[in-house]
């Protein structure tokens, strides 16, 4: 019995021997963890881009259809006013003519703020670093600051022709431009398919036909309608508010993503 007990504490000094090694140290322990949590806290796992990045993926990622565009109609658009002055002196043409490329620029920007819908790739770019509202948003930011700036060139050439003051003319084109995006936002979702640029470019036909029909007559462009103008103006640009806030809601919901 004896000998069985010796025995046993013997094998039980070996075993204890054979596991010193594998022993966790607490002061060892303690500080690896810290390292541990340590390198986890400096680790992004969630990565949020900053403004620039952000508008500089957007401009990335543009069609070169819409650059091309954009430059063909602003090139057009001083050729012919070079020419009309030049050869016109009607102050009406040049209101008219001012009004079609008024009601004419904002297609562009609308056809390409709905390409990821007409090509059914929203769901996927919602997957990426911007939600669809964000999208959204941050293209027809970009649209509206290209558009403006071709409206601020066309105003300043045209007003030279027509013989208005730069902020009068400012609000004659304007008009049309807003109620021509009011008919291309109404008509952004109204197709699911590639078939919407092709209502969008009626649509923009229709509208550069109907900016023009005022100048037929001078009246409408007396000192005393700038106020109707302007009331006209302002009560567009409440539609079309009212317009974009109903499609970014739409973007919240989800409504936009499901089109197959």
């Amino acid at each position: 019995m004896k000998r069985q007990r010796d025995t046993e504490a013997w094998l039980k000094k070996e075993w204890i021997k054979e596991q010193e090694p594998y022993r966790t140290d607490p002061d060892k322990k303690e500080k690896a963890l810290a390292g541990i949590r340590a390198e986890v806290n400096g680790q992004v796992l969630c990565y949020q881009p900053g403004l620039p990045e952000i508008i500089a993926g957007q401009l990335q990622y543009l069609s070169a259809g819409y650059w091309i565009l954009q430059g063909i109609l602003l090139a057009v658009m001083l050729a012919v006013m070079y020419w009309m002055n030049r050869n016109v002196e009607d102050a009406m043409t040049y209101i008219a003519a001012g009004s079609a490329f008024a009601a004419f620029a904002g297609v562009i920007g609308v056809q390409e703020l709905g390409r990821s819908m007409a090509y059914h790739m929203a769901e996927l770019e919602q997957t990426f670093y911007l939600n669809m509202k964000q999208m959204l948003a941050l293209r027809m930011i970009l649209f509206g600051g290209m558009d403006l700036l071709f409206l601020t060139v066309l105003a300043l050439v045209t007003h030279q022709g027509a013989e208005y003051g730069i902020g009068v003319m400012c609000i004659y084109l304007l008009v049309p431009f807003a109620a021509s995006n009011i008919v291309y936002f109404a008509t952004l979702t109204l197709a699911k398919n590639r078939r919407a640029r092709y209502i969008q470019t009626g649509a923009a036909i229709l509208a550069v036909l109907f900016s023009m029909m005022p100048a037929m007559t001078q009246e409408a462009y007396r000192t005393a309608a700038v106020p109707a103008w302007l009331g006209i103006l302002l009560l567009m640009l409440a539609v079309l508010g009212i317009q974009i806030r109903i499609l970014l809601q739409k973007a919240v919901k989800g409504e936009l993503l499901c089109w197959n």
